[in-house]
């Protein structure tokens, strides 16, 4: 294998190639109109998950597809889909009580749809401020760090489970945004960040390589990353996987599929995560060193390795 002195000697396990999947999102057969739902997977063609009722809603391209007092169409707390609503503030409560000939009188700030009475849904809606679970929309729990109303979800299951792509399921069973790349390797790199790309959503240290530095003190890590909606991760390292690579404490990058070993590479559920064992060699006698890695497309991720 081919070794490359930066300083730092850097091996990146293999990657292989993305096959994106034909057709969209939706389940053709799934929920429409209230059904409960936790993702828009659930939902049918042309629905999608309401953020603030958590049930399968119409999707929305333009206004023009709306009722007069749901006149706007946008998304919800950053949803991909729109959704048809009323506008907040006074001009939408009037707009909802002359289409409504004064039923529905108010425009709910968490639903954004026409209301009877200005009572919102018991509990904070995601991404709200939160002091405990107990505050937030069923579905929802209080993350710990954040102090907002989070989705739940379950780590066992593969990133990112119900969470949305760029995101993924902590130990605390709720969804976080994956930490972005602030260490000198992504900032002073020429790494393209996006939310199209693989996730990389964790870096964890494992007992080193020895044998793959003939000098120095050696490190080894594996790195664990999701592939983007409707793609997988190829079965073979020999395919590489475009856009990955490593960088250096000064920026400097070098693809993944140059510096790989088959032997480092494994998929995860059928190639919708992927994990890869990267191995490195410190000139310097010491205890940990810093890493970036990224996708184009995706994050950077930082990361301290360190000999357990």
């Amino acid at each position: 294998m081919k070794k490359t002195r930066l300083g730092l000697y850097f091996l990146g396990a293999a990657a292989a190639g993305l096959v994106v999947a034909c057709g969209g999102i939706t389940d053709p057969e799934g929920g429409t109109t209230g059904d409960p739902c936790d993702t828009s997977a659930e939902c049918a063609t042309g629905y999608a998950c309401h953020p603030g009722l958590n049930t399968c809603e119409e999707t929305c391209d333009n206004p023009t597809e709306c009722a007069a007092s749901t006149s706007v169409c946008a998304s919800i707390n950053s949803s991909e889909a729109k959704f048809c609503q009323c506008a907040t503030g006074a001009a939408g409560d009037e707009t909802c009580t002359e289409a409504s000939e004064g039923r529905t009188p108010y425009c709910n700030t968490k639903t954004l749809r026409c209301s009877a009475t200005q009572e919102e849904p018991e509990g904070k809606a995601e991404g709200e401020a939160c002091s405990d679970t107990e505050t937030c929309l069923e579905g929802l729990g209080c993350h710990p760090t954040l102090n907002t109303c989070q989705k739940t979800c379950d780590d066992t299951q593969t990133q990112p489970t119900v969470c949305a792509h760029g995101d993924w399921c902590a130990a605390d069973d709720l969804c976080e945004p994956v930490a972005a790349g602030t260490c000198a390797n992504i900032t002073s790199s020429s790494h393209v960040a996006g939310t199209t790309g693989p996730i990389i959503y964790a870096v964890t240290s494992v007992a080193p390589n020895e044998s793959w530095c003939a000098a120095g003190t050696a490190f080894t890590a594996d790195v664990f990353a999701y592939a983007a909606a409707g793609s997988e991760f190829g079965a073979s390292a020999s395919t590489g996987l475009a856009g990955g690579s490593y960088y250096t404490t000064s920026g400097e990058a070098r693809a993944l599929t140059s510096l790989n070993s088959a032997s480092g590479y494994s998929l995860i559920d059928g190639g919708k995560a992927m994990k890869m064992r990267v191995n490195f060699c410190s000139t310097s006698a010491v205890t940990s060193i810093a890493i970036g890695v990224g996708f184009t497309n995706g994050n950077g991720f930082c990361a301290t390795v360190t000999r357990p």
